[in-house]
């Protein structure tokens, strides 16, 4: 029984990574288990059967939801581009009000605005940077901040994936299995 809650769990976590601009790791802090997710990938050995359940049932959701999004994404861009500013919007209101319930401090300014800079930053600097560069490097790159996406809660590995440009194509190399494309 506890193997079906885990494959829940990370089908559930899964689900919410899909959906750019909603971060898997907000809702596995949701559902109480972000903290043992962190520690199993940190000890495989100490949680396998819990790491392993929650992993399948995140695969299974990426594998199964990944291809419909991408495919509403380049149906519907502009709806998807409302649809994702008002996600964002309302989170950045959300976590506003909380700022403001627990007293507003320089850092905290400092942190909002850095946190809000770095999609920008990403879509207009990095991609033009390494595009230029090549293709594989900017790939490479783009993994790098995407593996931080997918550990730090509220910050989406979707939405990231969709602000440089590479969410159609991903979920294209998931469907079709192009390893060549997923690895770097």
């Amino acid at each position: 029984m506890k193997i079906f809650v885990y494959l829940l769990e990370g089908f559930l976590t899964g689900c919410a990574t899909v959906v750019p601009g909603v971060s898997g790791g907000r809702a596995a802090i949701a559902m109480g288990i972000y903290d043992r997710l962190i520690l199993a990938l940190a000890k495989p050995k100490s949680d396998l059967k819990f790491l392993l359940s929650c992993g399948a049932g995140g695969a299974a959701a990426l594998l199964l939801l990944f291809p419909v999004a991408a495919s509403i994404i380049e149906d519907c861009p502009a709806a998807v581009r409302i649809a994702v500013t008002a996600i964002i919007a309302a989170s950045a209101v959300l976590q506003a009000i909380k700022t403001v319930k627990k007293g507003i401090n320089a850092s905290a300014i400092c942190a909002f605005l850095c946190c809000a800079a770095v999609p920008a930053l990403i879509n207009a600097g990095m991609k033009c940077l390494f595009l230029s560069i090549g293709g594989t490097l900017y790939i490479l790159a783009a993994g790098c901040l995407l593996s931080a996406a997918l550990v730090l809660p509220g910050l989406s590995f979707t939405y990231m994936l969709y602000f440089l440009g590479m969410y159609v194509r991903t979920a294209d190399a998931l469907k079709t299995g192009d390893i060549a494309f997923l690895l770097p």
